[in-house]
This record gives structure tokens, C-alpha cells and sequence, in this order.
């Protein structure tokens, strides 16, 4: 694995741990910025680097851009997570049966919950309710992925 890979990681490690990560060094800060903007851990990384002597090695820009990357992945995450309360809200008083996976319920797993990364979230519906759910996603505004593999966005 390349170098600003393992300094990730080591990121990761350190934000779990809840330790400094001032033992790291060595970045390439617009390569791990890149990185984690891919990985959408951006705000876990900033949470995890920004207090750091030398963060972005005094680059007050590039700093800036750490710091408005990481608001916006945090921001874009809330409101993904308020979403899918008011679907489950939703499908709870249709007493529709679901079962959420991984996704929020990992929530619990973050210091800042809000930092966690996702990219949607991942509902388990039984076959006999895809017509109500589907009524019910349309009725939130959220798009229908293709039919054959139930889907949405």
C-alpha cells in the first residue's frame, strides 16, 4: 500500500483510538485530502489531523479546504441520516416491516456520529411490501433504481 494509503489508515486508527495523530507526519496533504474525499472520510480525517501542529503544513488555503470539505461530507451525512429517520418514520406508521443494516445503526460506533461515512442507507424490505414502499419512497420524492433490483436512491 502507498504511503499516503497507510497514513489513511493510520488516521483511521488514531480517530478510533481517540489519540493525536501528530506521530504520522510526513503528508502529502493535497494527496491524503483527495484520498479521503474518495473514501468520504474527510471529516474523520480533519476531526483527527486539524488540531495537529502543522496541519497542512501552515498552508492557511489548503487548510480552508480541509476544513470546508470536511463541513460539507459532515453536512451531506446529516442530512442523509435525517432522510432516512423521516423513511422510517414513514414506513413505521404503515406498518410496513423493514430492517435497517449496517449503515446508521454503525452511528453508535463514532465519537461525532455525524462524521460517520455513508454513501445511502440500506434497508432490508420483505418482497410482499415493495409496491407500498415504493408508494411511500415516491410520496418522499426519492428516485427508483432499476425494477429488477428493488432499489432507490
Amino acid at each position: 500500500m502507498e504511503r499516503t494509503g497507510m497514513q489513511l489508515l493510520s488516521c483511521l486508527r488514531a480517530y478510533c483510538r481517540g489519540e493525536s495523530a501528530e506521530h504520522i507526519g510526513g503528508f502529502d496533504w493535497q494527496e491524503l485530502y483527495h484520498l479521503a474525499v474518495i473514501h468520504k472520510l474527510l471529516p474523520v480525517v480533519f476531526d483527527t489531523l486539524s488540531r495537529a501542529e502543522g496541519f497542512c503544513g501552515e498552508d492557511a488555503a489548503l487548510a480552508a479546504q480541509w476544513k470546508r470539505g470536511a463541513r460539507t461530507q459532515a453536512a451531506g451525512q446529516a442530512l442523509r441520516t435525517q432522510r432516512m429517520l423521516v423513511v422510517a418514520k414513514e414506513l413505521n406508521e404503515a406498518d410496513v416491516p423493514y430492517v435497517l443494516i449496517k449503515g446508521i445503526l454503525c452511528r453508535q460506533l463514532y465519537q461525532k456520529p455525524d462524521l460517520r461515512p455513508s454513501g445511502d442507507e440500506d434497508l432490508l424490505i420483505p418482497a410482499q411490501a415493495k409496491t407500498r414502499c415504493r408508494e411511500i419512497f415516491a410520496g418522499l420524492g426519492l428516485v427508483g433504481g432499476a425494477e429488477n433490483d428493488g432499489t432507490v436512491e
